[in-house]
């Protein structure tokens, strides 16, 4: 099986300047790339960059994230980009690296979850309550939590510091703000 995405040039070389900046080249690991919403997402680390796309891209692909980082170097001058996914590479013009594809198809079958357009924070972060992770993930919502707990790490560690003077810690405050959390989305 072959799948292909048609991406936007300027905002792939955008993103992976990103990916790049944020991403220190001895970090090992994979990339990940998705689609949805007409924008291919690229994860590495805990950055994510995204493009404009077009095509059919019905899973995610897996592949190693420094290599990943080296394709900026190596993209063609053609726009729209080709990317093309099969069971074990992922081209992108000349350039080619290993790739792990996961197939939605393959995917346990289960919920698929809706949300709201701009849901609350408290309304994401109970997702993994909820739901297991691969109907997160085949949701395509998996980026949105690890953000969404990203954003929450940040407020805890931004609230103990300022009532750290009364005493309070991050344990404290993390306790309270899952159970908030756990409240919120109990209906």
């Amino acid at each position: 099986m072959t799948t292909s995405l048609e991406v936007n040039r300027e905002a792939l070389a955008q993103g992976l300047r990103l990916l790049r900046k944020f991403v220190r080249a001895t970090q090992g690991g994979e990339a990940m790339l998705s689609y949805g919403n007409g924008m291919l997402s690229i994860e590495f680390g805990d950055t994510t960059a995204q493009a404009p796309a077009e095509g059919t891209w019905p899973g995610k692909a897996r592949v190693p994230g420094l290599a990943l980082l080296q394709l900026e170097s190596s993209l063609p001058p053609t726009d729209p980009v080709s990317f093309q996914a099969g069971e074990d590479r992922l081209s992108v013009g000349k350039w080619s690296t290993p790739c792990h594809w996961d197939d939605v198809a393959e995917q346990s079958s289960g919920p698929v979850i809706q949300l709201p357009a701009n849901p609350p924070l408290t309304m994401i972060l109970g997702l993994p309550q909820r739901y297991s992770d691969q109907d997160i993930a085949r949701s395509g919502l998996d980026l949105m939590v690890r953000m969404a707990e990203q954003r929450r790490d940040t407020l805890i560690a931004q609230a103990a510091a300022i009532m750290q003077p009364l005493g309070v810690d991050l344990i404290d405050l993390r306790r309270v703000v899952g159970e908030c959390i756990k409240r919120k989305n109990e209906s």
